[in-house]
């Protein structure tokens, strides 16, 4: 069975103790298993083997907030604990994949149950318009 190899300028996702996965951009190229140097944050650092063995590979487009997980690319846990991280960051508490709405509590009010954001989810479906609990309510 074949390595995985990372090239310079690639994405990779790199394990991370407390955020489980964090994106990395290879700044030397290597095989999993073997040292590499990637940036973190901007951050040069050095992999050694044990450290590139769970290395993943990682699409650029997991960079962006994505709405519907379904259009991203690559569709792993590291994608899916990314895109709900940065979305959470950003107070876009609900993500689809398809039809299934998923949504990461926000330990905080957030001024998206109003009568003005029902209006906008009333009758519309949820297809065209962000994903939302009302959205969800409006197409059952």
């Amino acid at each position: 069975m074949s390595k995985l190899v990372f090239n310079y300028g690639g994405w990779c996702w790199i394990p991370h103790e407390e955020k489980m996965y964090v994106p990395a951009k290879v700044i030397e190229p290597f095989e999993a298993g073997s040292p590499g140097k990637v940036e973190i944050d901007g951050v040069p650092t050095k992999l050694s083997g044990a450290e590139t063995k769970n290395v993943l590979r990682m699409d650029e487009q997991s960079l962006d907030l994505v709405e519907n997980m379904v259009q991203l690319k690559e569709l792993n846990e590291a994608s899916i604990l990314h895109n709900l991280r940065i979305r959470f960051e950003a107070d876009e508490i609900y993500t689809s994949v398809g039809t299934i709405l998923v949504s990461v509590n926000p330990f905080k009010l957030l001024n998206i149950y109003t009568t003005e954001i029902l209006q906008q989810y009333r009758n519309k479906g949820y297809r065209n318009l962000p994903p939302h609990v009302y959205g969800t309510a409006d197409a059952a």
